[in-house]
């Protein structure tokens, strides 16, 4: 049996779990634990955070959901779930709780913020929301123009 809880926790055993998916996902987690306990506390003292963890009968974390939100969305902004829990897929009833508690608030767009990440991103996708495309613009500069860069940037 999951049950869901929003207090009573220990964000340095939380930021191990997030830790642990970024490791999962063979790279380092992008922020330090001192970000993420600021992060945390700041927006649930300004009322606009809400951290979610599922745990079982044995009181061990399976995942966690941190959302924020402003007046019109609410934001999927991070998410990880212990390897060995994965079966459980708590982090689907995380997501579920965290968007009966944004309704609750009367707001009524959830942005699960997708991914880059195959996986992630299929599993986003079976929410069956509104997939917004990621777009990736740079500029390729004429031959011409790399041989007068060329010349301007070399060392006399």
């Amino acid at each position: 049996l999951i049950t869901v809880s929003t207090q009573d926790y220990d964000l340095k055993e939380i930021y191990s779990v997030l830790q642990e998916t970024y490791t999962k996902q063979k790279t380092n987690i992008p922020y330090s634990f001192s970000f993420f306990e600021r992060l945390v506390n700041e927006s649930i003292k300004r009322n606009c955070g809400k951290l979610f963890i599922a745990k079982d009968d044995e009181e061990n974390i399976n995942a966690v959901l941190f959302i924020v939100w402003d007046n019109l969305t609410c934001y999927n902004l991070i998410a990880g779930s212990k390897e060995k829990y994965k079966a459980n897929d708590a982090i689907s009833l995380l997501v579920f709780c965290a968007m009966k508690y944004a309704n609750s608030l009367n707001i009524k767009d959830y942005d699960m913020e997708g991914s880059m990440i195959k996986g992630v991103e299929r599993y986003f996708r079976e929410f069956n929301g509104k997939q917004t495309p990621y777009l990736f613009i740079s500029k390729y500069y004429s031959s011409f123009y790399k041989i007068l860069r060329k010349i301007k940037h070399r060392k006399v």
